[in-house]
């Protein structure tokens, strides 16, 4: 493994743990890593990644916008799970954003893609999230 895969993998698990410390060690090497190689996957981890850190700095606008990056990232490349992520993180931004039906269409379409693979827990929690919007 190089230390880009470390960075990456290190700034994805940050993102999911919420760990902002962890986000604001390996976030800037993962995208500069990642952009300067040309890595799509690795590109698009980094951008959820440094939109997670966006919104624990409760910047949710410029959050949705790093996540729509990656999902347009994901959406070219077919990656369920990472597009499955990718729209659960959206939906916190749109819910932080106030955009209820926003964050209600990107559960629905995470439950989509997570029962698409077979991802029964990632589906369960989607589910879950999606009840509690009500």
């Amino acid at each position: 493994m190089t230390e880009l895969d470390f960075d990456v993998l290190y700034a994805d698990a940050s993102a999911r743990a919420r760990d902002r410390d962890g986000l604001e060690r390996f976030v800037q090497r993962a995208e500069e890593g990642a952009e300067r190689l040309g890595h799509r996957l690795y590109q698009g981890i980094a951008r959820r990644a440094r939109g997670v850190l966006l919104l624990l700095d409760g910047q949710p606008e410029p959050a949705r916008g790093r996540l729509d990056q990656a999902l347009a990232v994901f959406e070219s490349m077919g990656t369920r799970w990472q597009i499955g992520l990718t729209l659960a993180e959206r939906a916190a931004a749109d819910t932080a954003l106030g955009d209820l039906a926003s964050a209600r269409a990107d559960w629905q379409r995470a439950l989509a893609s997570f029962e698409a693979i077979g991802a029964r827990p990632a589906a369960e929690r989607a589910r879950q999230d999606l009840a509690a919007l009500g």
